[in-house]
């Protein structure tokens, strides 16, 4: 009665009295749960209703079924070959698990094996694990998805068929421990693969790296004189309860003790990334609200650029004050004004995105774009309709032409 019956005033529960919108903006952070005087737990519910959604009535945002697509073939989110997920240790000397056995099994998520900026975490907890002469491995191009995107989202046979592979591949080897960076790889390890009777000893990076600079074999130095914060992730600090384990490695790097955001520990302010919300784009329809909440996509994408030796200068320059203008507290219009407040950063945004569709190599926007292509793809077509509007004397200016 909860999923598809009705309320008492003749609504259905789901769809009318909980409209989907608000059912999909849920980042499943556990914050209600947290605050709740009377220790209501939402986020189940929540899920429960995504599932209802997604496996009763076939009813989910547009924007997921690449990603169901994508897990279901590539074992990730992304239009990424499997093949490739372990490219970024080629040249580090890491041990793939097979024959041999190791103490602890490195479990990378799909984060670390593709995104880029991820790539940089991963090599360097490689670095550290050789630095201090643990005995670990990779499952390389074996590893898949856990699958926790999937169940977030209410597709529970999705998420089912990943973890069982996974659980599968992992029984075949011999280790001990596993141990991850992902917050959502480690709470979905350790707290939902066991419904499958799989009881892993699993730990956070950060518990290990830990252990590692108390027990003398990792040495570190002081180095650090700037003020530092830590910012605690949903899935490792609400979910999970580690806390300390991350502070302690900073303070052994820190000269100065670490300062605390408003908003830590249990209060911690949620990143936006969870409950499949990373793995996706917005649930709105394609167009203008969607290139606004890409916002964040966009910008990577302008940070990406300006690195790339393959971008002219002269549109380096550009989203160089792109970049400036949208991370700046001053606005033409304050972003605290509903919807109005953000015009000023879409009109930015659609004639840059516009402009570097005309003046650099597609294949470099797309080498960059964290998202789904596709998203880029549309993301471009509304881009031009508003850049439409912009006289051609301005944009010329800005990225040459006639």
């Amino acid at each position: 009665s909860l999923l598809g019956g009705n309320g008492g005033d003749g609504k259905a529960m789901v769809g009318q009295v909980i409209t989907d919108n608000v059912l999909w903006a849920c980042t499943t952070c556990l914050a209600c749960v947290q605050a709740c005087p009377v220790f209501i737990e939402h986020v189940p519910k929540i899920i429960d209703m995504r599932r209802h959604l997604v496996l009763s009535e076939s009813r989910f945002p547009e924007e997921l079924k690449p990603t169901f697509r994508n897990l279901e073939q590539n074992g990730n989110p992304w239009q990424l070959s499997a093949s490739t997920r372990a490219d970024w240790a080629a040249d580090l000397g890491v041990k793939l698990m097979g024959a041999a056995e190791a103490e602890y099994l490195y479990w990378v998520g799909c984060y670390g094996s593709f995104d880029q900026r991820n790539r940089k975490v991963a090599r360097a907890i490689v670095r550290i694990l050789q630095a201090a002469g643990v005995d670990f491995a990779i499952l390389g191009n074996e590893e898949r998805c856990t699958g926790e995107p999937a169940r977030r989202v209410g597709n529970e046979y999705l998420f089912q068929m990943l973890a069982q592979g996974n659980i599968e591949t992992l029984r075949k080897y011999r280790f001990q421990t596993i141990v991850t960076a992902c917050p959502h790889c480690f709470n979905t390890m350790t707290n939902e693969y066991p419904q499958f009777g799989a009881e892993f000893r699993v730990i956070h990076h950060t518990q290990l790296i830990d252990q590692l600079i108390r027990a003398g074999r990792l040495r570190v130095r002081r180095e650090l004189t700037r003020a530092v914060s830590y910012h605690d992730p949903c899935y490792l600090g609400r979910y999970n309860d580690i806390y300390s384990a991350p502070r302690g490695v900073l303070r052994s790097l820190c000269q100065k003790d670490l300062v605390e955001m408003h908003l830590h520990k249990e209060k911690g302010f949620c990143c936006g990334g969870g409950g499949g919300r990373g793995r996706r784009c917005s649930p709105m329809k394609s167009g203008w609200r969607e290139l606004l909440m890409l916002l964040p996509n966009l910008v990577l994408l302008i940070g990406r650029l300006i690195r790339d030796p393959r971008v002219p200068v002269a549109s380096k320059l550009v989203l160089l004050g792109a970049a400036a203008y949208l991370a700046s507290p001053i606005d033409i219009l304050p972003d605290f004004i509903p919807l109005v407040g953000y015009l000023d950063d879409l009109v930015v945004v659609a004639v840059v995105l516009d402009g570097l569709f005309g003046s650099v190599d597609r294949k470099i926007l797309f080498d960059h774009w964290p998202g789904e292509p596709e998203t880029l793809e549309r993301s471009a077509k509304t881009a031009a309709t508003i850049a439409a509007f912009i006289p051609r004397r301005f944009k010329v200016r800005i990225f040459g032409g006639k």
